[in-house]
């Protein structure tokens, strides 16, 4: 195994793991497992915030 095959292996499992925390992210806010603060974000209370 050469040096640059395992540093782009590194590079993939690094990128996986950012998606699927922006994917985690992204769900919470969606679904309004994340309240934080209603009027910063508008997903529960403003319905036409997902007709682009």
């Amino acid at each position: 195994m050469t040096d640059s095959y395992q540093r782009g292996l590194v590079l993939i499992i690094l990128a996986l793991l950012i998606l699927i925390f922006l994917a985690f992210l992204g769900w919470g806010f969606a679904s309004g497992v994340f309240q934080l603060q209603p009027e910063y974000y508008p997903l529960k209370t403003d319905p036409s915030f997902f007709q682009w």
